[in-house]
């Protein structure tokens, strides 16, 4: 069980203090992890993140970088670049079992006490996984440094926003 890490609503997280606004993803062995950070969230934000309340995600992949695309509840749509030659927690992505999907550990964190606000466990659908798998191993056949990463991402970001990365994973 050393591989499983506690979080706890409250806990102050490494490192989040005085981020900027904007949303993390990291693929692990044990699945996908999302970190959204918001500065002092509202209590309608935070209640998003309540159970009951949907999530959505789409895939995207362009210029060598996974494009997570994510709404939470009413908020709005999020979008997060991956790069699994930068995952440090994944070892082996276990392939989708059918009818089965990778596990999502949502978490919001307020930027400005750095603490874990709230927290959600979504199962990822089937055909999302499916595609995520793919993606995944394509990417990991074909290195990409984190110089052209960044480099990628800033182009990327200068010509499309979410809303138009969202249309295109449509």
């Amino acid at each position: 069980m050393k591989n499983f890490k506690e979080f706890c609503c409250g806990q102050p997280i490494e490192g989040m203090k005085g981020r900027p606004d904007g949303c993390i993803v990291d693929v692990t062995d044990s699945g996908v992890s999302v970190l959204v950070l918001m500065n002092r969230p509202t209590p309608k934000e935070i209640s998003q993140f309540e159970g009951g309340k949907g999530v959505k995600v789409k895939l995207l992949s362009l210029r060598g970088i996974i494009f997570f695309i994510i709404k939470v509840g009413d908020n709005g749509w999020m979008d997060a670049p991956y790069n699994v030659h930068l995952s440090k927690n994944l070892k082996k992505l276990q392939k989708v079992v059918d009818g089965e999907g990778y596990a999502m550990h949502i978490m919001l964190i307020d930027t400005f006490t750095g603490k874990l606000v709230k927290q959600k466990l979504y199962g990822m659908p089937h055909d999302t996984s499916k595609n995520l798998y793919k993606m995944v191993m394509e990417q990991r056949k074909k290195f990409l440094s984190k110089e052209k990463y960044e480099e990628n991402i800033r182009d990327i970001y200068g010509a499309y926003s979410t809303k138009k990365l969202l249309k295109f994973a449509s």
